[in-house]
């Protein structure tokens, strides 16, 4: 009977328990690369607005 038992709970572990863990993971992943990649932009926009008030203030027109 216990042997039945810790089978019905390996398989059920197995069968629905590996698929939501992996969602789960994806979801998590994901979330990460977003929030990279919103950094990312902060950073370039602050990079880029003060390189534009270094060329703005040096006088630059363009090539």
């Amino acid at each position: 009977m216990l042997l039945l038992t810790l089978l019905i709970v390996w398989l059920a572990m197995v069968l629905r328990g590996q698929p939501r863990v992996t969602d789960a993971s994806n979801r998590l992943i994901e979330q990460s690369g977003q929030n990279i990649v919103g950094q990312l932009n902060q950073q370039l926009l602050r990079i880029e607005g003060e390189a534009v008030s270094l060329t703005a203030g040096r006088g630059y027109r363009g090539i």
